[in-house]
């Protein structure tokens, strides 16, 4: 029962990390887009949690809650990402911090992360169909194929003898025979 209760929490909280990376890139793009507004990055992230982002809305408005009350930013950041097991989301929100600290050019990154994340994503759904593709393959060869070949050979086989038998061949040649 603990097995199945714990598989199933991993399971929740895999799904959970996969949603919020699927709408990452649709978020920091929105961000982008209010910082080049003229919305300060602040109210540009607290502005583009929209309900349609789910999980992930919910919690930037308790992180931009947090961070309006005893904490800083930076530090409300660091525990949005600590509430999901996404690495992406950790990677993503460590380099918003920074370039918040550093004052760069936040919308042009926040751009360039977003596209970053569509293509890594783009990559792992390609290697996902890759490595099943390559599973029916094996599968295949080790269920249906090789039982086949070595039917045929074994088939193969009895026939050669059958035709050694009835030509008479001497004892000394059937000991180098298949």
């Amino acid at each position: 029962f603990f097995e199945l209760f714990s598989l199933q929490l991993f399971f929740s909280v895999e799904q959970r990390s996969k949603k919020v990376e699927s709408i990452l890139p649709d978020f920091l793009l929105l961000i982008a887009n209010n910082i080049r507004s003229g919305l300060t990055p602040f109210a540009a992230f607290r502005q583009s949690a929209r309900p349609e982002f789910g999980v992930l809305s919910e919690e930037v408005k308790a992180a931009a809650a947090r961070s309006l009350g005893t904490q800083s930013f930076e530090k409300a950041l660091s525990q949005l990402s600590a509430k999901f097991n996404s690495r992406l989301l950790k990677d993503t929100v460590s380099l918003f911090a920074q370039s918040l600290k550093s004052g760069s050019h936040l919308a042009k990154l926040l751009e360039s992360s977003a596209m970053d994340l569509r293509k890594i994503q783009e990559l792992r759904k390609e290697m996902v169909s890759s490595v099943r593709t390559y599973v029916l393959f094996v599968g295949f060869v080790a269920l249906i194929a090789t039982p086949l070949l070595l039917a045929i050979s074994i088939e193969f086989l009895s026939i050669l003898q059958g035709i050694q038998a009835s030509q008479g061949v001497s004892v000394e040649a059937s000991q180098f025979s298949f």
